[in-house]
């Protein structure tokens, strides 16, 4: 009896310890999280597929990057009169000739002239097209268009613009930064003759607008009020988990140092912070290899890892101090706004080479189309006027456009709505124009419902992010 005894402890003694064992191993790997697919079974990414890679891109690549990077709108001038379109069928199809276009050797016709001469050039000329772009734009971002550098007749592969325009009776390219004050002239391609056969076919689709120089750059404002619908979307959020799948390798052990305020995870080189209370997402990547990379060529492949297929979201900022882009979402040809980083992408190659990309889990991509609200904005003409005797000249005006600005619903906790409302730049900063003018002392510069002409509120906030 006393030997069964003495084996029935030695085993109880020995399931403890291997009990103990399996718990501390279990502790330890607590922080460790292999990042498999759904079923628990396969890596959700393999290694050919990894968004870092520095690899050739893909057509379909190509295609999307010259889309984030295209044109906003497209602006057509005849007999005096500038008419304006921001309709995405034209500027698909523009686009799409852009990328083919810039791809060619182009020949410099005469010498680079001020914007300033350049709009007197062609005061007198008719049939002229232009592509509008948010901000300066790299030719970098079109893949061929960089020609050799010691050619002083080609595009140098360092120049951005921020306006492409075609000149038909002179069969002519024309390539604007108003920032820098330059304008170069090419012969235009063959292909460009088809520009002005797109927009003659879309008439419908553009307003009548004036076109006005503020600092240091040339915008197109509508002479008449703009309807422009309210719009309600169900919010998204997309988990830690799809994150991590998406911003890390398959084969990586990532740590999970989080605590209640932040979720941080680490794995060699790599890391991610994601503010629980502000939902703002910051992920880096160190290393190497990050010497290699192109701002452009990073930008795009980034951009399709976060927002989901059927966005549109289009170039909108560089600071080129910090080599930092900034994308903005786009519905219906309207950039978004909003605090902490919604319907934005920042992507920045900082000087040692690591790459860090910040934005939000937060997005918009459910529309309920019968919530939506036609609104009445005021003319692009009176708000300047208003700005103007307001002490705002011209030449401290950034920009002035319509913009969403996105807020949570008052119909749902659920919902959010994207309300339109004009928005002036001034010292690098987007405010709403409710924050900038007393609107009581200006009546005709409310928003009103499209119905029944109710007043709108749309001091959405003193700065739009």
């Amino acid at each position: 009896m006393r030997k069964f005894w003495n084996r029935f402890i030695v085993c109880l003694l020995l399931i403890l310890v291997a009990t103990s064992l399996v718990l501390t191993f279990l502790i330890f790997r607590r922080s460790i999280i292999p990042l498999r697919a759904n079923d628990g079974e396969s890596p959700l990414l393999a290694d050919d597929v990894n968004v870092f890679e520095n690899q050739e891109a893909t057509e379909g690549e190509v295609e999307e990057l010259s889309h984030s990077f295209g044109a906003d709108s497209v602006v057509y001038y005849t007999n005096g009169v500038f008419q304006k379109a921001v309709d995405p069928e034209i500027l698909d199809t523009l686009n799409g000739d852009l990328r083919n276009l810039l791809g060619q050797s182009l020949t410099a016709v005469g010498k680079e002239q001020s914007v300033g001469d350049f709009h007197l050039a062609i005061a007198d000329q008719s049939d002229y097209v232009e592509l509008e772009f948010s901000q300066d734009t790299p030719f970098t971002a079109y893949r061929g268009a960089a020609q050799d550098d010691d050619d002083e007749n080609a595009l140098s592969s360092d120049r951005t613009f921020n306006r492409l325009g075609y000149l038909a009776s002179k069969q002519q390219f024309y390539v604007i930064n108003d920032i820098d004050d330059s304008v170069l002239t090419f012969e235009a391609p063959d292909k460009m003759q088809t520009w002005l056969s797109t927009v003659k076919d879309h008439l419908d689709s553009f307003t009548t607008v004036d076109q006005v120089i503020l600092k240091g750059r040339t915008i197109y404002l509508q002479q008449d009020k703009q309807t422009v619908p309210l719009l309600r979307y169900i919010m998204d959020q997309r988990s830690n988990s799809d994150l991590l799948n998406t911003f890390f390798e398959a084969h990586e052990e990532v740590h999970d140092y989080s605590d209640a305020q932040i979720s941080r995870y680490y794995a060699d080189k790599r890391n991610m912070t994601i503010d629980n209370n502000t939902l703002e997402v910051e992920f880096r990547n160190e290393g190497d290899e990050a010497q290699k990379r192109q701002i452009a060529t990073e930008a795009e492949k980034n951009l399709r890892r976060i927002h989901s297929a059927g966005q549109s979201w289009h170039f909108d900022d560089r600071d080129r101090a910090t080599r930092s882009d900034i994308f903005r979402q786009m519905i219906g040809g309207i950039p978004i706004f909003g605090d902490r980083d919604v319907s934005k992408i920042s992507i920045t190659l900082e000087s040692e080479g690591t790459l860090s990309i910040k934005f939000s889990k937060l997005s918009v991509q459910t529309p309920i189309s019968d919530l939506s609200v036609d609104y009445d904005l005021p003319t692009g003409k009176d708000v300047l006027l208003a700005l103007n005797s307001n002490g705002y000249a011209n030449d401290s005006i950034e920009d002035l456009m319509i913009g969403y600005f996105w807020q949570p619903s008052t119909a749902s906790d659920r919902l959010i709505d994207l309300v339109p409302t004009w928005l002036v730049a001034i010292d690098g900063q987007y405010q709403t124009l409710d924050n900038v003018l007393d609107l009581a002392q200006y009546p005709q510069l409310r928003t009103v419902t499209t119905a029944d002409g109710q007043i709108v509120d749309t001091n959405l906030a003193k700065k739009a992010q």
